[in-house]
């Protein structure tokens, strides 16, 4: 993991694989300042406004044909 993997530079590699399996708690408590402070960023460094767009694909219709040409 240390020659193929970039996990070490995120987390002590040296008690081994388990304490990668540690991480997800770690940021799922930091989740909400995580998410915001993201955000802040990126409205700032690209001047952006947040919004909400909304696609309504309930009058979407697909309609296919499933076609085998097999020669034998």
């Amino acid at each position: 993991m240390r020659d193929n993997s970039a996990a070490c530079e995120l987390y002590n590699c040296s008690p081994g694989i388990n304490s990668l399996y540690e991480i997800p708690d770690k940021l799922f408590a930091l989740k909400d300042e995580l998410e915001t402070h993201l955000c802040n960023r990126t409205d700032n460094l690209f001047n952006l406004k947040n919004r909400i767009v909304l696609f309504d694909l309930t009058n979407f219709y697909f309609e296919g044909r499933k076609s085998l040409s097999r020669k034998a």
